[in-house]
């Protein structure tokens, strides 16, 4: 199990967009270094630059095995709504491991998960939140 909580910083660059198209769109985190920790999915609170606000998110790190491009990614969702942005700074603190990294046969079954995922942080958040 990873050790929890773990911050992250970086700033937000333009990714392949294709969690757009998922109804998930994801903010790519460019990072001096990845943090030591294991792959997978995680609830996450957000901050968007010099903001105090914590927004409740769902994080990505790890390889995107069901792409062509696979590549070590940290992928921020806002669970808030959709907002832009590009050239932002982020700090992430990662508060609540969800499930480890997998590869998807299908994209119907990526999107799947990432419903589950989704919600599985919602839950947790309205869990730590009362």
């Amino acid at each position: 199990m990873p050790q929890l909580p773990c911050r992250v910083e970086g700033a937000v660059v333009e990714g392949l967009q294709l969690a757009r198209s998922t109804g998930f769109p994801t903010a790519n985190l460019s990072l001096l270094a990845f943090p030591n920790i294991e792959h997978g999915v995680y609830a996450a609170w957000t901050k968007i630059g010099t903001s105090d606000v914590c927004i409740p998110s769902v994080v990505f790190f790890g390889i995107t095995y069901s792409i062509r491009h696979a590549s070590e990614r940290f992928e921020v969702h806002l669970l808030d709504g959709n907002r832009e942005l590009y050239g932002s700074s982020l700090a992430v603190e990662l508060v609540h491991f969800i499930r480890h990294n997998k590869h998807f046969s299908k994209a119907e079954d990526l999107q799947m998960a990432i419903e589950k995922d989704v919600a599985d942080a919602k839950l947790f958040f309205t869990r730590v939140c009362v």
